[in-house]
């Protein structure tokens, strides 16, 4: 069982064993969530980053491509339906 008595210190830092473990892949998730979101846009590594594209964004224009390409579609199915 943890308690937080055990795990802070004098600096309030959490120390307790069980908890660096927990700890650290969160740190690794945050440094690589940082350095993303500090590289300028037109920095040279900005630049050779690729598009990021929010994944409801990109489902919306999936959708709305479906939707241009229906009619088209829907014309060439009747077309083969009454040969």
């Amino acid at each position: 069982m943890l308690h937080t008595d055990d795990a802070l210190q004098t600096d309030g830092a959490l120390q307790h064993p069980e908890w660096a473990s927990l700890r650290a892949p969160r740190q690794e998730r945050f440094k690589v969530c940082e350095r993303e979101s500090k590289t300028k846009a037109f920095s040279k590594v900005g630049l050779q980053l690729e598009d990021r594209v929010d994944p409801n964004e990109a489902a919306l224009q999936e959708t709305a491509d479906w939707l241009r390409r229906c009619p088209t579609a829907c014309r060439l199915l009747m077309i083969q339906c009454f040969r």
